[in-house]
């Protein structure tokens, strides 16, 4: 908790993120493991569960990280406005970490805002489409679910 109050003073929040750099949002802990690969493998059967059950949401998962290339050489990519292409690739705004205290493992996910407007399946004639960032929400709300403490920023 004191370490979160440090990084309270140096990073600035925003739910609605606007700026050039990401800011801090959430910190989810979950209960310690035995060792750090059972804590990595933790969160990371939960990101595969949630992504498998979310496969037909195809842009709204793009604010998960890009690019999505899919099967069929088609990728999904971020643009600035429906007409220009801001990169190749997005970075997620999900971070998974295992943080080590005395004997224990604790998984820990932390998520950050940030912001791209359109996302655009390349190779096709269709037309970017608004991001949707209520995926991140849905994904901290299966977090809560699997055992994760939510903090949020706004909480310190």
């Amino acid at each position: 908790e004191e370490n979160l109050k440090k990084i309270k003073q140096v990073i600035k929040r925003g739910r609605n993120y606007n700026g050039e750099y990401p800011t801090l949002s959430n910190v989810i802990v979950f209960d310690g493991k035995n060792d750090w690969k059972e804590a990595l493998n933790f969160l990371g059967e939960i990101y595969k569960g949630f992504r498998k059950e979310n496969r037909k949401r195809n842009y709204e998962l793009g604010v998960l990280g890009m690019p999505i290339v899919y099967r069929n050489g088609k990728k999904a990519v971020p643009y600035k406005n429906p007409k220009e292409k801001l990169s190749e690739r997005f970075s997620s705004p999900v971070i998974f970490k295992v943080v080590k205290s005395q004997n224990l493992y604790f998984p820990v996910v932390v998520v950050l805002n940030s912001k791209i407007d359109y996302i655009k399946l390349e190779g096709t004639k269709e037309e970017p489409k608004k991001a949707n960032f209520d995926i991140i929400e849905k994904f901290l709300g299966k977090l809560k679910s699997e055992g994760g403490e939510v903090i949020d920023y706004g909480q310190l």
